[in-house]
């Protein structure tokens, strides 16, 4: 199993986007995959762009947005494995909340399908 989140937090430094990949391999004893517009270096996206993640968001409104995809996995342990995940990520957001600016996570199951869209 593993996992890839592609990030848009241009703001947010790369330890602390490392520091959620980290929290979120130990939760989930998964593989963990950071990619997208954040840190100084802005790490390469593991897709073409990042235009599908901000699509129709206002940005003023978000510090983080967060698509996590869920690659590999049977459906058993996709329920089981998929809230932990989504429990950390959200510990995590709530640390690093920024005023009243939010965090957008969706969750994405093997198959594309959007399991959980949720602002933090």
């Amino acid at each position: 199993m593993a996992i890839n989140i592609l990030v848009f937090a241009p703001s947010v430094e790369a330890e602390l986007i490392d520091e959620m990949s980290l929290a979120v391999t130990k939760a989930g004893n998964v593989a963990v995959r950071s990619s997208g517009n954040y840190g100084i270096e802005r790490r390469s996206a593991i897709f073409q762009d990042l235009n599908h993640v901000i699509t129709g968001l206002n940005l003023n409104h978000y510090w983080a947005v967060l698509n996590v995809y869920i690659e590999r996995i049977a459906p058993d342990t996709l329920k089981v494995v998929s809230p932990i995940i989504l429990t950390e990520l959200i510990k995590w957001a709530g640390r690093r909340k920024k005023g009243k600016q939010l965090a957008k996570i969706r969750l994405f199951g093997p198959d594309g399908k959007l399991l959980s869209d949720d602002d933090i």
